[in-house]
């Protein structure tokens, strides 16, 4: 959603889940060159990785673009190697409260992506392997947003994040509303912040981003073991900028700690 909305500016070129980034700083030496022995596996996975930074840029610039958008959400899990690599990358880390990050773990592993996790465990664990690496991102260049925040009160929390935006981009960035009113879901299209109003212009409503109904002292209990390390480490980190998606999740939180 907050790829999108960045990606609506006419500076900036989408590249969606471009994932190369996260293909040629992790994955390929993980999963393949890590058993492999020759002398030039290190000389390659560096071409590869300045070739990346280089195809993104290239096809920037000839879309007419000043900045790309990469929205893919395994890049946090390189956030040193990326701040390292593109000094002057901006970074944009939506921040998520756990209860609702494993809710949807739970429907994407009903529809059959098996790494979402079969348990509240597995699916807490993969939240805060992932955030974990938030502490990586350089704060002078880093902007946090709450996606529970979002979602409660749209109309002020992007009107300050476009101010933040600004700032950060060191010039005005004009964002198109209009695609908030669109579900950017990858299966059955969901609420959105965003409708059209009467004389076609978008108007930003609440919705929730947690269901408290789903959510049992069982769960919170399960969820605690795992989570409450990076939990109170994003507090540290980004205050209110990460917070509890509603009062009641926030009560029964703050008895849990």
């Amino acid at each position: 959603m907050i790829g999108r909305l960045l990606e609506s500016s006419k500076l900036v070129c989408s590249l969606g889940e471009y994932g190369a980034f996260y293909l040629t700083h992790l994955l390929a030496n993980e999963i393949y060159f890590r058993r492999m022995h020759s002398p030039y596996r290190e000389r390659y996975l560096r071409a590869a990785q300045t070739f990346t930074a280089e195809f993104a840029a290239q096809v920037t610039s000839e879309a007419g673009f000043t900045a790309y958008c990469d929205s893919t959400p395994s890049n946090i899990l390189i956030a040193q190697e990326l701040s390292d690599a593109l000094p002057n990358a901006r970074f944009i880390l939506v921040l998520r409260h756990y209860s609702g990050v494993l809710q949807s773990l739970e429907r994407s592993y009903a529809s059959g992506y098996e790494w979402a996790g079969a348990t509240i465990a597995e699916r807490a664990i993969l939240w805060s392997s992932h955030y974990a690496h938030a502490a990586h991102l350089p704060p002078e260049r880093t902007i946090a947003i709450s996606y529970d925040a979002v979602c409660h009160d749209p109309g002020s929390t992007i009107s300050e994040f476009r101010a933040e935006l600004t700032q950060l981009a060191l010039g005005e960035v004009s964002l198109d509303l209009s695609v908030l009113a669109t579900s950017h879901a990858t299966h059955t299209p969901r609420p959105t912040i965003g409708q059209k109003g009467p004389n076609g212009e978008t108007l930003l409503r609440s919705m929730p981003s947690f269901d408290a109904k789903a959510w049992n002292s069982v769960e919170q209990a399960v969820a605690d073991t795992y989570v409450h390390v990076i939990d109170n480490a994003l507090e540290l980190l980004f205050g209110s900028r990460y917070a509890a998606p509603t009062s009641e999740m926030a009560d029964q939180r703050n008895l849990h700690q």
